[in-house]
């Protein structure tokens, strides 16, 4: 049985065996490899190659239809997402809608009254004691009314008494 170079040749050449040699003369004189009569051996070598090749081709295959069905199921997901992003714009514009369409709740007299004084221009107007910076009845805010007395709270003679610190320059 010819070798495979002296096959494939053009024209097809004669295989001849060298004595005592595994390759044929053509080979030899190539200085090529040669599967000479292992035509079996070749054979086995040809089949595990392709069992390779398919087995390479089966797993290519495998991640291939992983990677798909991850994207299926990243593309369901992106939809629901986009579906449940569009329901809560819709609940939040219809609510702003409700809200719009409701009366406000009225004002209470004490809003109204803030609201009177800040059109007249008094934003510095502030009830301490109704924010509860001084308790009622505590004598701290009195000092700050006409008559209050400021003397022994860093004031003599109605002139402030600054004394310098230790960090001063």
């Amino acid at each position: 049985m010819p070798c495979e170079r002296c096959w494939n040749a053009k024209p097809r050449r004669r295989c001849v065996m060298v004595a005592g040699s595994n390759k044929c003369s053509s080979c030899v004189r190539m200085g090529k490899k040669c599967s000479g009569p292992n035509v079996a051996g070749a054979l086995i070598a040809n089949m595990s190659a392709r069992d390779k090749v398919d087995k390479e081709i089966v797993d290519a295959e495998r991640q291939l239809a992983e990677a798909l069905s991850r994207i299926s199921r990243l593309r369901q997901q992106r939809q629901k997402l986009a579906e449940a992003g569009s329901s809560l714009r819709d609940r939040g514009l219809e609510s702003l809608e409700e809200d719009e369409s409701d009366p406000p709740e009225p004002m209470s007299e004490e809003q109204e009254l803030a609201g009177q004084a800040q059109a007249l221009d008094a934003f510095g107007v502030v009830d301490w004691e109704l924010n509860g910076a001084f308790p009622y009845g505590s004598g701290s805010f009195d000092n700050f009314l006409p008559g209050g007395s400021l003397v022994g709270q860093g004031f003599s003679d109605g002139t402030l008494s600054v004394s310098q610190g230790s960090g001063g320059s």
